[in-house]
């Protein structure tokens, strides 16, 4: 196996998997300056460049999402009325080379290199030659990335892995995150996992998850105000959508 098919690999599972399995969980790939910006913004290059990468999400999927949210529970809509009105909005194919129908390998590759693969293969175009990712690009140019999340998502990612099956994706997700090959995990101590208790008992007559209420204290712990997803009980507890 080429290294860069499993780096690709680790990533395009990783932002995957942890990016979509959990309603609620956004986990934000953060590349400092990553390419660069155009002359014209030369002089205010962006800080930080968050990637989300949303499975099976069309169109039809958002308008939903903003539909169900207004008339349902009277809120507007984080990703349509926010996201998608003050930043900037693009498509992106993601068929594969070798059919009409794609699966995961090559949709996470055609977002991630911007070249279309076989279904099956990750970030190796039909020829087989490996292509690198934006991230692997993003590294070379001395930019800083990197995935920040929490040990209790990654339990959750890889434990949704293992019960689909997928045990082999499961232990190489895991070892890469502990191993810090895919970013920062940010460790449980004693007074976290308190102070995540607490909120929960707080929150025991909401839908709040026991999850979220950890990453509401981390939040506060680390002095971050703004949350980048979909979740609005990151709204009521007092958190504003990234902007």
């Amino acid at each position: 196996m080429h290294q860069p098919y499993l780096k690709s690999n680790l990533v395009a599972l990783a932002t995957k998997v942890l990016a979509t399995a959990f309603a609620g969980i956004a986990l934000a790939l953060t590349v400092d300056a990553l390419i660069g910006v155009p002359a014209a913004n030369a002089a205010q290059p962006p800080k930080n460049i968050i990637i989300m990468f949303a499975d099976g999400a069309a169109p039809t999927q958002w308008d939903f999402g903003r539909y169900s949210s207004r008339v349902l529970r009277g809120q507007p809509f984080v990703t349509t009325d926010i996201v998608f009105q003050q930043g900037t909005l693009g498509m992106l194919s993601t068929h594969p080379s070798n059919g009409y129908v794609t699966d995961s390998a090559a949709a996470g590759s055609a977002m991630s290199t911007g070249h279309k693969v076989n279904n099956g293969a990750v970030a190796v175009t039909p020829d087989g030659k490996p292509v690198a990712t934006v991230m692997e690009l993003a590294k070379a140019r001395g930019r800083r990335i990197g995935l920040v999340t929490t040990e209790w998502v990654m339990a959750e990612a890889v434990t949704l892995l293992k019960a689909r099956g997928a045990v082999d994706h499961a232990l190489a997700l895991g070892e890469a995150i502990q191993a810090g090959r895919l970013g920062y995990l940010v460790e449980s101590t004693a007074e976290r996992r308190r102070r995540a208790w607490d909120l929960f008992v707080r929150d025991r007559d909401r839908r709040v998850g026991w999850v979220d209420c950890a990453s509401f204290a981390l939040m506060e712990e680390l002095g971050l105000g703004q949350f980048f997803g979909f979740d609005e009980d990151f709204v009521r507890a007092g958190f504003t959508a990234y902007r």
